[in-house]
């Protein structure tokens, strides 16, 4: 799957990865965790959901920028978890 953009950069591997399913099952997470941190109410099993997609989270060979904003991705999906408990 290529870049929208058509570029053949090595940070494809990674955007490519977070697009389709990956994508769309962080972003439905995160709209029901702004929906429960806005109620004030803790979801366990969601934080387990975010916590095993932010796992999922690893950079491959792309480059040192790419995996820090993977590692920033990560450590942000995780802290929201951490507020779901």
């Amino acid at each position: 799957m290529r870049n929208p953009s058509g570029s053949g950069h090595p940070r494809d591997k990674i955007i490519a990865r977070l697009t389709a399913s990956a994508a769309e099952a962080l972003t439905k997470a995160l709209e029901r965790a702004q929906k429960a941190l806005e109620r004030g109410s803790g979801e366990a099993q969601l934080a387990d959901q975010l916590d095993s997609l932010a796992a999922a989270l690893k950079p491959d060979n792309g480059s040192a920028v790419s995996s820090k904003r993977l590692a920033a991705l990560r450590d942000t999906v995780q802290g929201i978890a951490s507020r779901l408990r």
